[in-house]
């Protein structure tokens, strides 16, 4: 006879019992053994069989014949006493428990819920065991399942049984398992709109179904409500998202949203970020007269796309005049706002060594703030570097440099110097001396000076028509009054005669005449 691996006792005397396990229908060897003495003829003479379901056997027989005493028994069996097991010279009746350990089908199952609303999706979690297959029965009459863990999807309200069998392939054996599953009548949240025109406020009338309990209103503009059929005024114009989550006595919810747009065509620009001292377009449009407020800040109120310039951060407001469907003329209001940065806290001067240099000289310019920032100076083209706190400036004609510092909002500080470009030419263009003045003491004119900024030395004489000297100086920074010996010289045409030096080392000899004018 055929022995599988793991068998209690793999040979035989002939005389033994053989005890196995068959595979559904009896297709194949699961599992084979002997069992018995090595010399007893055992045997059956109508004993006691008893077989469960778990795959144990509980069988009485003929054992340890002949006097033998070679039945397999486990230590201390009964009646092992005086050491005599074997209680006749014949056979004994022996009782033995043979446990095949087929394990035990279970078949269990959960869920999260057993309750819902439909449409309502369960997912079962399969916790039977050992593995085998499975048969669902979902309670709908035609809905089974095959799959280890089924999801089902129950739309119609109801009770439902689901029935899980659990069939063992060795052995034919199954289990069942079984609960029950309530699905309730869904909602569908609905409402209407109504409002009256060149209005803000609105009447709102539920029309859900199935039979909603309670009512959650958001009206978009923070405003809420927990009102079957609610009123509601919004305070301004505009795009707005009517929320409504409606729930049943069971606690079946359901949500919609409805846009209510009460702008007639309204629309207002975003408004926007600027930087301080900045300015921003704004833009409304749809209408046909446009009125902003605050208007201190804006470049004109009374258009559609005006220029804000506020310090501090600031909502517009744009009353719209416009024409409805129904003729009817309406003022919409929209806001939109315009936020000014904060100005970083950080210092920024502008200085030079000198700020008047002769040309073809160089001076160094000076960044002075208390941030480590990237700064930038232009024009560049004249400076040793652009991104220094401290270049040296070499320009050909006088030049106002610009040292800009983008703060940590993107917002630009600036701060400027002049450097004054000096002639180094000590021509008659460049030394002369005006052809009228009026020393009138109204502080315009009323001193006759020699004017030049390339002069280290000077000469200068005026005369009278006669010939007769009226002033003369040696000191640029002198010139005549029109005193002369005390008294105010009348109006009238004096000559005058210069001899000037030049830091060049140019001298230059000039002469012409002056009108005193009074």
């Amino acid at each position: 006879m055929p022995i599988t691996p793991g068998a209690i006792q793999p040979t035989t005397d002939g005389h033994n019992f053989y005890l196995i396990v068959l595979s559904a229908d009896a297709a194949s060897l699961f599992y084979a053994t002997y069992f018995g003495g090595a010399s007893s003829w055992e045997h059956v003479d109508g004993g006691t069989s008893r077989f469960d379901k778990k795959g144990i056997i509980y069988q009485s027989v003929c054992a340890g014949c002949g006097g033998n005493d070679d039945f397999p028994v486990t230590p201390g069996s009964w009646p092992n006493t005086g050491g005599n097991v074997n209680h006749s010279t014949n056979c004994n009746n022996g009782t033995f428990k043979f446990d095949f350990q087929v394990p035990p089908v279970n078949a269990d199952f959960a869920i999260d819920t057993a309750a819902g609303c439909a449409p309502f999706s369960v997912t079962f979690n399969n916790q039977s065991s050992p593995f085998g297959t499975y048969l669902w029965d979902f309670g709908g009459g035609d809905t089974t399942s095959m799959i280890y863990n089924p999801t089902h999807v129950y739309n119609t309200p109801g009770t439902y049984l689901v029935t899980l069998i659990l069939n063992n392939n060795a052995c034919k054996i199954a289990d069942t398992a079984f609960t029950y599953i309530t699905v309730y009548p869904g909602i569908t949240a609905d409402f209407g709109i109504a409002s009256a025109p060149c209005s803000n406020s609105i009447t709102i009338t539920d029309s859900s179904a199935t039979a909603p309990v309670s009512w959650q209103w958001d009206f978009g503009d923070t405003g809420t409500s927990t009102l079957q059929n609610p009123v509601h005024t919004y305070p301004s114009a505009g795009n707005y998202v009517i929320t409504l989550i409606t729930t049943t006595v069971n606690g079946c919810a359901d949500t919609t949203l409805m846009n209510f747009d009460n702008s007639g065509g309204v629309t207002v620009g975003p408004g926007g970020t600027i930087c301080p001292d900045g300015s921003i377009s704004l833009s409304a449009s749809g209408g046909f007269a446009y009125s902003w407020s605050p208007a201190g800040s804006l470049s004109n109120p009374n258009v559609s796309n005006p220029t804000a310039s506020p310090i501090v951060t600031t909502t517009y407001t744009v009353n719209v005049s416009t024409v409805n469907s129904l003729g009817d003329t309406c003022v919409v209001a929209l806001t939109t706002t315009v936020i000014v940065l904060d100005p970083t806290t950080f210092s920024l001067t502008a200085s030079a060594d000198n700020d008047s240099i002769f040309a073809g000289s160089s001076t160094i310019i000076h960044a002075i703030t208390d941030t480590t920032l990237t700064i930038l100076w232009s024009p560049a083209g004249s400076l040793s570097n652009p991104n220094s706190f401290n270049p040296t400036a070499s320009p050909t004609s006088t030049t106002t440099y610009t040292v800009t510092i983008i703060d940590s909002s993107g917002c630009p500080r600036i701060a400027t110097i002049t450097i004054y470009v000096l002639s180094m030419q000590c021509d008659p263009a460049d030394v002369f001396v005006p052809n009228t003045f009026t020393p009138n003491a109204d502080g315009q004119n009323d001193i006759l000076y020699v004017r030049g900024n390339m002069i280290s030395e000077l000469y200068f004489a005026v005369y009278d028509r006669w010939g007769e000297l009226v002033f003369e100086t040696k000191d640029q920074s002198k010139g005549w009054d029109g005193i002369y010996k005390g008294t105010k010289a009348d109006p009238a045409v004096f000559a005058w005669y210069l001899n000037a030096k030049c830091y060049n080392g140019d001298e230059l000899k000039k002469q012409g005449n002056t009108t005193l004018i009074r």
